[in-house]
């Protein structure tokens, strides 16, 4: 209870938390609904007192009916954060699942504010995680709602790739045509998340993730914990090539809005033009802050800071380990240049490394990223060192305000010696066209000025108004580049942060053995000997009796396995771009119409940080394994479908039996495909039947 309190702000007296299976409920029936009552009870003292209780809706704990039916508001914190009954197994992943609990959101807006007195926001939070959609129940008519542990509001996410994040969207559930209304979205970032903990997170709320100027629209705690099955595993993901694309199928329009809004931020069709253009070129010039990690890294690395924590006689110290090593590298190199590729390839590694200390210096352990080591462990045993987190709320709280506060002065100095240079430059240039202005053009025209039309009237038009679109999708990809550039410089993508700093590091070891003297040597020795010898006057002679004759057939045959390799290739691109439809139309038919596209890897301009109120403790593999064993689990596959001509639900494809026809199964169904209906090519019917209805049911 205390805890919670820290965390999240109490109910006030007007707005008493209670649930609703359904939302958007503003008709006379709703507020005419009684919420509270008052029951006469005995206060420490001994006197009589009134009790104000609030009636739990849509309907109390089947398992304490009369207990949960009305509750205080100390009993409405205490039963929130109690764990869940009813849960949700959903996706396709075998890596690990994420448990995560929606517990309530704070001072969110109201959206409802039209209409009867008491209309509030008809808050329900969405949740997207790579192939699945999931939402919990509409709270009604509550700016601060708190969903129950009965409710709809717990569910276990299976893992399918290490850089996939939870998207939680928060609306305002509207009845009628009407989109639902956006409040704000949230991103949790899991690669930093210990498993076997139990983290209580608290988020702001922003309805966006492009603007700088944004403000918070209340917040959102959730309870997550983290079981992997497969840590190495989840560690090779990153390498996966292509990545996994991960689409989620609607079938109403209002929910596709909702989920794209949630996965990307997206709400509504896409604007273009010079709001938006602007919008892209001022985050493009926020990217110089990439300097300041580069240049703290180069400077601690230069002047000798300490970075390397040791404990000598209960003390610690930091000693510059980096700097010893950057020190060594280049006298040897200026003794031996033929390391010199060696250690361009080790000195990116360790501007990579810089960024990861610099990460791991933060007062903050919401802020910090896992150790280099645990990675290079998990890769060479399969598992890595990972205890499980403990941290208190406000934990280190001034510490990270004052190291905060001290990296903002030193951006904010570079930004404004940057702002002046730039003014006095442009300054000089006004200068310099006054004075070429004073001179004057040295070729006079002496035709007829003016004349009328449009242009004469002062009336222009912009001629670049049809390039909006394609400049805004050029930024668009820019920008998408230098967010995920900038997530693996600063190990968001920490995966991938830790194989391009291993490769750089394996690279240069091996650089080192490489006897590139000697190859330069017999190279140039080879071509010397072999194009600038007198015999090359054979070649002269020969060249039109027989080598220019070879040549021809040599680049006749090239030519043709050129056009064989072209034709291969058009033919995979089409196989693919048929695949692609025959998924497409499947999916559509067993989810729905509308597809969602959910972002593989960190693309939002601000990451979702956990406030300093959130907390951590440790729970135990057998706790947990109790718990689990007690809940009411309700599965629901994910939307990732294997196979090409006839796509699956994971494996449910019966392999084929020797002797018997193969008849694809999914679901236990049978596809009941006539022979009838194959022409000359091998093609068959859609998989839809003679009622014109999807064969399979989602």
């Amino acid at each position: 209870m205390a805890k919670l309190k820290r965390g999240m702000s109490k109910i006030s007296e007007d707005d008493p938390t209670a649930l609703s299976t359904y939302g958007g409920r503003s008709d006379l029936k709703s507020m005419m609904t009684m919420n509270t009552k008052k029951e006469k009870n005995m206060s420490p003292e001994g006197g009589p007192t009134k009790l104000k209780k609030y009636k739990i809706r849509p309907s109390a704990d089947p398992d304490r009916k009369a207990e949960t039916k009305w509750m205080t508001h100390a009993q409405i914190q205490d039963e929130a954060m109690k764990r869940s009954k009813n849960w949700i197994d959903a996706g396709t992943g075998d890596l690990g699942r994420v448990y995560l609990e929606i517990i309530g959101c704070d001072n969110l807006p109201n959206l409802d504010s039209g209409g009867l007195v008491g209309n509030k926001t008809d808050s329900y939070v969405t949740a997207v995680f790579e192939d699945c959609v999931l939402k919990t129940d509409v709270i009604a008519d509550k700016l601060s709602p708190r969903w129950m542990p009965w409710s709809k509001r717990a569910f276990a996410l299976r893992v399918m790739h290490s850089s996939s994040q939870i998207h939680l969207g928060i609306f305002d559930y509207d009845t009628g045509y009407d989109d639902h209304d956006a409040i704000g979205r949230v991103s949790i970032d899991l690669s930093n998340f210990h498993p076997y903990t139990e983290y209580l997170l608290h988020y702001d709320i922003y309805n966006t993730d492009v603007w700088k100027d944004r403000k918070a629209r209340g917040s959102i705690t959730v309870r997550l914990m983290i079981e992997y099955e497969n840590e190495r595993g989840l560690l090779l993901s990153a390498l996966t090539l292509p990545p996994p694309s991960f689409h989620v199928n609607l079938p109403l329009k209002k929910d596709f809005h909702v989920v794209r809004y949630a996965a990307t931020g997206q709400m509504g069709a896409k604007k273009y033009g010079l709001q938006q253009i602007n919008k892209y070129i001022e985050e493009l010039m926020t990217y110089q802050r990439a300097l300041f990690y580069i240049q703290d890294g180069l400077k601690s690395i230069i002047l000798w800071r300490g970075h390397h924590p040791v404990s000598i006689c209960s003390c610690t110290i930091k000693l510059p380990i980096r700097s010893l090593l950057v020190f060594v590298a280049a006298v040897i190199v200026v003794e031996h240049p033929k390391y010199l590729l060696s250690f361009i390839l080790a000195s990116l590694g360790l501007v990579l490394s810089s960024s990861l200390g610099f990460r791991r210096n933060s007062p903050s352990k919401w802020v910090r990223c896992r150790t280099y080591h645990y990675y290079l462990r998990t890769l060479i045993f399969g598992k890595g060192i990972s205890p499980p987190q403990t941290i208190e709320p406000y934990e280190n709280a001034e510490e990270f305000k004052e190291f905060e506060r001290n990296w903002e002065e030193k951006v904010k100095t570079y930004e404004e010696e940057a702002e002046k240079a730039r003014i006095e430059n442009l300054k000089k240039q006004e200068e310099y066209q006054k004075e070429m202005a004073a001179i004057g053009d040295f070729n006079v025209d002496i035709s007829t000025k003016g004349g009328g039309g449009v242009m004469g009237t002062g009336v222009t038009i912009d001629p670049f108004a049809a390039l909006w679109v394609q400049i805004q999708t050029i930024l668009e990809q820019v920008i998408s580049i230098m967010r995920f550039v900038r997530n693996v410089v600063i190990w968001e993508e920490s995966y991938i942060a830790f194989w391009i700093t291993t490769s750089l590091y394996l690279l240069a070891i091996l650089c080192l053995f490489v006897p590139w003297g000697w190859l330069i040597l017999w190279t140039t020795r080879i071509l010397v000997w072999t194009f600038l010898g007198p015999w090359m006057m054979c070649v002269d002679i020969f060249w039109h009796s027989y080598f220019k004759q070879k040549l021809q057939e040599m680049k006749e045959e090239g030519e043709k396995a050129q056009q064989e390799q072209l034709d291969l290739l058009k033919m995979q691109a089409r196989t693919a771009r048929e695949d692609a439809k025959k998924l497409k139309v499947l999916k559509k038919a067993m989810f729905g119409a509308y597809i969602s596209n959910v972002p593989t890897f960190k693309t939002s301009r601000y990451k979702s940080i956990p406030l300093l109120a959130s907390e951590a403790k440790p729970i135990s593999a057998a706790k947990l394994k109790k718990e689990k064993a007690s809940w009411n689990v309700t599965r629901v596959k994910g939307q990732h479908l294997e196979g090409a001509m006839i796509p699956t639900i994971e494996d449910t494809v019966h392999p084929e039996r020797e002797g018997e026809e193969s008849v694809p199964v999914v679901d236990g169904i049978p596809l009941d495909v006539d022979d009838d209906v194959a022409n000359a090519a091998g093609e068959t019917k859609p998989l839809i039947n003679g009622n014109k209805k999807p064969i399979y049911t989602a």
